[in-house]
């Protein structure tokens, strides 16, 4: 039931900000397990983003730096994850239903 926010959403945000002139969905792998490695080998980025939660390897890492003028990795901004704020959302919605039903029994 993930992701919550669909990938198509999370893009369209992203072609918000000022400073992002393209947004795309990588989905190919090449032979050293680099998602988006054509398109980064065929633009040359000025400007290579990934997360200090990334999932690249350094040998990866290194790769993407032969064809990206800068590599850049931002740190986590999340101070929480989607799945935790699902995760008390239900637990407060328990709580709230075991204090109405409380309630009702009480009144019977």
């Amino acid at each position: 039931r993930r992701p919550i926010v669909p990938e198509i959403e999370r893009m369209e945000m992203l072609t918000h900000l000022r400073h992002v002139d393209l947004v795309t969905l990588a989905t190919d792998y090449d032979a050293k397990g680099i998602c988006g490695y054509k398109l980064v080998q065929a633009i040359k980025p000025d400007v290579f983003v990934i997360s200090e939660m990334n999932d690249y390897s350094k040998k990866q890492i290194q790769e993407i730096k032969k064809h990206a003028k800068e590599l850049v990795v931002f740190p986590a901004q999340a101070e929480t994850t989607t799945s935790a704020k699902i995760r008390l959302m239900t637990l407060d919605f328990v709580e709230q239903a075991k204090k109405a039903i409380e309630s009702l029994s009480n009144l019977l």
